[in-house]
């Protein structure tokens, strides 16, 4: 089980934003309301709304539940009974995939809104995706990549645009293209590209085909903009985080620095603590979200000693790296996400099992 801690940005205060980007802004947090839950893993956040997905935890509220952010004295409603870990939601916002289970896992979809969950799947299932031609795409680890009709209920009211936005689904390299090279690990998850070409057909291709040697994770991806935030592993002894476009081309790279922690703070850390497993560290730092106008990245600067986590400091930067930040008054959590409308985020804390709800606002000097 995650435990998770939630910060949902309620919106953004800008001044005016200097043509020099080297030029830092402030930051500052400020809480909104709590609920008590954890995160799926991915996809946590409407593409069209700011509805933000997470699983209850108090006996009785089980399952998966939203809330709307500009709406918090709403407050969540239960769309399953069952814990989702992924998700993934329809073109236009109104539906979600959820999936639950371990093993043979079972496949359904859900409105927004809530009601009866409608069967799309089960079995040995992998990650998923409901792409804008309309169709569900799902791995199934006995079948392949199979496709499924969604509900009619969505399907009679939606209208398809002309050309649909890709979508990104990991699943494991599979078929000649990858025999040589061939993938680092066959059975792992690989993001691929759903699209469509210029003859209108549905094709899907890796996010990184120059990467297939190594583990490739979406951290955060921005569709409407063809980016995504990934980290890479297997090259070396640390991580790698990379911004890259759909076409596969790697349009920043971001280094995460490693340092002892000072003896002063290991000590105040550590004091009244289980024993020590390794040296207290300084890793930082690490980004994990990008937000909706491609313009910032959420990131993280943690204390900790390959066993657990003692201290976050969330910031704020530009996605070229020019300045980093604090986010003043944020909670002490790392591993945020960010909205693809407006400036909401979602990150888990050390510090209890509530799941915080705040705004962050942005000023320039």
């Amino acid at each position: 089980m995650i435990v998770g801690f939630l910060l949902l940005v309620a919106g953004i205060g800008l001044t005016s934003v200097p043509s020099d980007t080297a030029i830092a802004p402030t930051a500052e947090f400020t809480e909104i309301t709590t609920v008590s839950g954890f995160l799926p893993f991915r996809n946590r956040w409407s593409p069209t709304d700011a509805i933000v997905v997470f699983n209850g935890r108090l006996p009785g509220e089980e399952g998966l539940h939203a809330i709307d952010v500009e709406q918090p004295d709403r407050g969540p409603w239960r769309l399953t009974d069952q814990y989702c870990g992924y998700v993934n939601w329809a073109p236009d916002g109104r539906w979600i995939l959820c999936q639950y289970g371990w093993g043979r896992e079972t496949l359904v979809a859900v409105p927004i809104e809530g009601g009866t969950p409608v069967g799309i799947a089960s079995g040995d299932l992998g990650h998923f995706a409901w792409c804008g031609d309309g169709v569900i795409y799902y791995f199934d680890r006995e079948l392949g990549l199979r496709t499924a009709i969604p509900p009619h209920t969505w399907l009679s009211s939606w209208v398809p645009p002309a050309k649909w936005t890709p979508q990104l689904i990991p699943i494991p390299c599979v078929g000649p293209q990858y025999r040589d090279p061939p993938c680092r690990d066959r059975s792992f998850p690989f993001p691929h590209v759903i699209r469509q070409n210029k003859a209108g057909e549905m094709t899907i291709e890796p996010l990184l085909p120059s990467l297939t040697h190594l583990r490739v994770m979406v951290q955060s991806d921005l569709p409407g903009m063809k980016r995504a935030l990934v980290v890479t592993t297997g090259g070396g002894p640390m991580p790698s985080y990379m911004l890259v476009s759909y076409e596969g081309e790697i349009l920043q790279r971001y280094e995460v620095d490693v340092a002892p922690a000072s003896q002063e703070l290991a000590r105040s850390l550590k004091r009244g603590s289980s024993p020590d497993r390794g040296q207290l560290v300084e890793r930082g730092s690490t980004p994990s979200a990008i937000s909706a106008d491609g313009r910032f990245l959420l990131r993280c600067t943690e204390i900790e000693d390959g066993n657990r986590s003692y201290l976050s400091y969330m910031e704020l930067s530009d996605v070229g790296g020019e300045w980093i930040i604090p986010v003043a008054n944020a909670p002490n959590g790392c591993g945020a996400a960010l909205s693809r409308k407006g400036l909401f985020a979602i990150c888990g804390s050390h510090d209890d099992d509530l799941l915080h709800v705040g705004r962050i606002d942005i000023t320039w000097p």
